[in-house]
């Protein structure tokens, strides 16, 4: 758990029950997390290690510290529309995606292994009210809630919008590939809270839309209990049985959940 003035933060981890019985993940749960708070600004970084690269934990944490180092900079000043934020996610995805290179070519000849050992997922979340700002390279899903209590998708696990239904992994070759990476901006005056989680998660918290075809939503009863956990909480264990207990028998993967909320 951290905050500062403007932002609360919490956030959960839970290794996936298929990774450990089949030893894909030795080490535990392959995901990590980071929250970078900045003036105004609060940046989410979550990396999903692939739970079939040697490495993958410890590519993750490469992931979201490189997202955090990179984030410092770019929001000196922020972007006033959403063109413009675009384009501040492209060049952060860019960024990140060559300080994780440099950091991983640096380990290999170390530890005797080829780049693909370090393989993870990468999504971060810019939080500068009225603007959120979100990229990813994976499969994570972002939620929001609004100070009135609504709650919506910002943006659903990439990889189910790939034709192949893969998931791609960070590298400055991907990021430059359009189709592999996803941005999404929203305007959002009384934004309350935000809510990054792994895809481990996604079938047990998001429905079917009840009227269009297609469309997935929140469940709304969930998240508002997250959401109102996250801020009152000073224990983390009612938000560790929300992702092992109920939701476990509906995905074996890794579990991820960091939640930001405004003070006040």
């Amino acid at each position: 758990m951290t905050n500062d003035r403007h932002w609360r933060a919490v956030a959960a981890s839970v290794a996936g029950s298929n990774h450990v019985l089949n030893g894909t993940s030795p080490t535990g749960c392959q995901d990590r997390w980071a929250v970078e708070f900045l003036e105004d600004a609060a940046v989410i970084a979550v990396a999903d290690g692939a739970g079939s690269a040697k490495y993958g934990g410890l590519g993750a944490e490469l992931a979201v510290e490189a997202a955090c180092a990179m984030a410092k900079e770019l929001l000196v000043r922020a972007p006033t529309s959403g063109e413009r934020w675009h384009d501040l996610l492209r060049t952060h995805a860019t960024e990140t995606s060559t300080k994780h290179q440099e950091a991983v070519d640096s380990l290999r000849p170390h530890l005797g292994a080829r780049s693909e050992a370090f393989s993870t997922t990468l999504s971060v979340a810019f939080l500068r009210p009225p603007w959120v700002g979100y990229w990813a390279i994976g499969d994570c899903f972002v939620v929001l809630r609004s100070a009135f209590g609504l709650i919506s998708l910002l943006a659903e696990p990439h990889r189910f919008g790939d034709v192949e239904s893969t998931t791609h992994f960070l590298s400055p070759a991907n990021v430059e590939a359009a189709s592999r990476i996803q941005t999404e901006v929203a305007w959002l005056a009384d934004l309350d809270s935000v809510a990054i989680a792994s895809d481990g998660l996604w079938d047990a918290t998001v429905d079917a839309h009840p009227f269009e075809a297609g469309r997935r939503v929140p469940l709304t009863s969930t998240y508002a209990k997250i959401f109102d956990h996250a801020k009152t909480t000073r224990s983390l264990s009612e938000l560790h049985e929300l992702l092992v207990g109920p939701f476990e028998s509906r995905s074996g993967d890794d579990k991820t959940i960091v939640v930001c909320t405004r003070n006040g």
